[in-house]
């Protein structure tokens, strides 16, 4: 699904690029009567005061576009996660209320303008908790990091690989960074007791567009190996990258 430029980020950034000119020329004006300045360099600094001028305005109004996604979007996303739901618990003997089904999608934002990164776009708990993290969510980092760069699905039972650790910062710090996987002292503490996850990538065309994230507890990672299982997240994750 293409995304369109709303008519309102169009108008603001054409105000913004009225703004850009309306400076430059009024610095033109300014700075070429100085008798000693070369015209090179009066147009550079007409060029360069226009475009620092409404600057701020255009970042925000970028920052409030990109990487955000329209509720519309959101609910059809949400459509294949609740069939997951459904799968999964006549699949396993998982009980429906224990699976947590996240959607990650790839979004450019003005920290990270080229790669991008995972943003979280749907979630499907009927428990509250864990809660939703604030962690970014980069190529290099954690288990949708390994997702995104590997284009497979991957797992792990965070309790078994973060369980015996020392709380401490220190112990994080001198940890392999395999164990670290990109992920901060605060990014650890975070998620070190979210028991067993499975990240499934979605591809359209070959290429990486997020994953689908799949929370359990520990003692279920059996189940959700199961091929039956695997197929319904692989069925859905075709279905969103279908939306896209």
């Amino acid at each position: 699904m293409e995304r369109r430029v709303p008519l309102s980020i169009l108008a603001r950034l054409i105000q913004a690029g009225i703004v850009a000119v309306a400076i430059a020329v009024a610095t033109w004006s300014t700075v070429r009567r100085e008798p000693d300045v070369p015209t090179g360099v009066v147009l550079l600094i007409a060029v360069i005061v226009g475009l620092a001028g409404p600057i701020d305005d255009v970042e925000r109004t970028l920052a409030g576009w990109v990487g955000t996604v329209s509720l519309e979007f959101r609910l059809k996303i949400e459509e294949p996660l609740k069939g997951l739901l459904v799968s999964l618990t006549q699949a396993t003997t998982i009980p429906w209320a224990e699976i947590g089904l996240t959607v990650f999608l790839v979004k450019r934002t003005r920290r990270y303008p080229i790669r991008g990164v995972q943003l979280r776009v749907a979630r499907l708990r009927m428990r509250s908790s864990p809660r939703p993290t604030a962690i970014v969510w980069t190529r290099n980092k954690g288990l949708l990091g390994q997702c995104w760069q590997q284009q497979r699905d991957v797992n792990q039972d965070h309790e078994k690989v973060y369980g015996q650790m020392q709380v401490t910062r220190s112990a994080w710090k001198s940890a392999s960074p395999d164990t670290r996987s990109g992920l901060s002292y605060q990014d650890f503490l975070t998620i070190r007791h979210f028991g067993y996850v499975l990240a499934s990538p979605i591809l359209k065309d070959g290429r990486y567009k997020g994953c689908i994230v799949v929370q359990v507890l520990p003692g279920y990672a059996d189940e959700l190996s199961k091929p039956d299982s695997l197929d319904a997240i692989h069925l859905t994750a075709d279905t969103i990258a279908l939306l896209l």
